[in-house]
């Protein structure tokens, strides 16, 4: 077969630094519209962009060649510095992972549907709520301990690994996580220990 044919469609669900709802309701259609135009500007397409204050959806299609790691690394670290020019968030930054979820032609539409709905849903439940129903609905197995970037008195974990589910359709392991937020500098310890996060200077 000479050609090559491929559906590759992502949903992707990723939170503010530390879930900090700071993506405030009089530029959030811009930011969710700029996302959009980093996913463009990587190659890729971007289907629907959705969210609340402390997370976005992204629903995107990307080429065979793309690597969703990278795409995500590009798409964050864009969007961060346009929230820094912007707006004067200058201490605004994503959180290290993600979830990436497969999606089949067949369930676009409900993708869709549910990124656009994102106020409605989140009447309801707290973006951990729902972020822990996908990975139970997919059988990911995980420990809530360490599920959760969290900064008390100076001091954060290690970054997470980043999640990628299935919801139609084959699943993938685990990407590198991505760089650490711009507002700050870390310094790593080994064996999994805390470590000290270091304002800019």
């Amino acid at each position: 077969m000479p050609s090559t044919h491929r559906s590759l469609n992502f949903h992707v669900i990723f939170s503010t630094y530390n879930r900090v709802p700071e993506i405030a309701t009089a530029w959030r259609a811009d930011l969710h519209a700029y996302l959009g135009g980093c996913i463009k500007g990587v190659g890729g397409e971007a289907l629907a962009v959705g969210g609340i204050a402390d997370h976005v959806h992204l629903l995107m299609r990307l080429r065979a060649t793309h690597c969703l790691a990278d795409v995500l690394r590009d798409v964050k670290a864009g969007s961060s510095r346009w929230v820094h020019e912007c707006h004067g968030q200058r201490a605004f930054a994503w959180q290290d992972g993600y979830a990436g979820l497969s999606v089949s032609p067949s369930r676009i539409a409900a993708v869709y549907s549910y990124i656009k709905r994102q106020e409605e849903h989140h009447r309801k439940q707290t973006f951990q709520e729902e972020y822990l129903k996908f990975l139970q609905e997919s059988g990911i197995s995980y420990d809530e301990r360490y599920l959760w970037q969290q900064v008390r008195t100076g001091l954060a974990p290690l970054p997470r690994r980043n999640i990628f589910l299935s919801i139609s359709g084959g699943s993938g392991p685990p990407n590198p996580g991505g760089p650490p937020p711009p507002a700050m500098t870390r310094i790593p310890l080994r064996g999994g220990k805390m470590q000290r996060l270091q304002p800019p200077g």
